[in-house]
């Protein structure tokens, strides 16, 4: 995941021999920021990223369909590109855990990355902590259970856009140490 995010942050970077289809045994990735401060369009541009990279599909997870291309360059008008990346809605958290708790049926080829935009608006559904706690592990049981269906040279990344809390909300900052544990 970290070379897949390095190679989208230096466009202009090539990729070293052998590097290009390497396994990814980086840990599970966090991304925090402010409000409108490019989370999206970067979980984006990794999906572009792997999937113009030959890995397999991307599953990106977000609560409401993106309005606009977030980023104009290229490879986002990629139409072979486009098609790999697998947009799915869960519109609350119960539907989220359903989706996550049903993916080790679906047909078809694992996808190498998984990505989940806008987690605190999942997090924001009065979840206690031992409930944020399950949605994180089921996310981590679920990559895990993507890198086994794909095999033991490939993995399934996992990158998830959090917003990080406003200063003085200590409900939110529990749960982000809880996802950061």
């Amino acid at each position: 995941m970290a070379e897949t995010l390095r190679r989208v942050l230096e466009p202009g970077r090539t990729a070293e021999p052998g590097e290009e289809n390497a396994v990814e045994a980086d840990p599970p990735l966090l991304l925090l920021g402010g409000p409108s401060s490019g989370k999206t369009a970067l979980l984006f541009a990794a999906a572009l990223e792997a999937a113009g990279d030959g890995r397999g599909p991307v599953l990106f997870l977000t609560r409401r369909p993106l309005q606009s291309l977030p980023n104009r360059t290229p490879a986002a008008l990629d139409p072979l590109r486009l098609q790999k990346i697998r947009f799915q809605y869960p519109p609350s958290t119960g539907e989220l855990l359903r989706f996550l708790c049903s993916a080790h049926e679906t047909q078809g080829p694992a996808p190498a990355l998984l990505l989940l935009d806008g987690l605190e608006e999942y997090l924001a559904e009065d979840l206690g902590p031992q409930e944020a706690a399950y949605l994180a592990a089921l996310l981590l049981d679920t990559a895990a259970h993507f890198s086994h269906r794909i095999g033991p040279s490939r993995g399934c990344g996992l990158i998830v856009a959090l917003q990080t809390p406003e200063e003085g909300d200590s409900g939110d900052a529990l749960q982000l140490s809880l996802l950061q544990r």
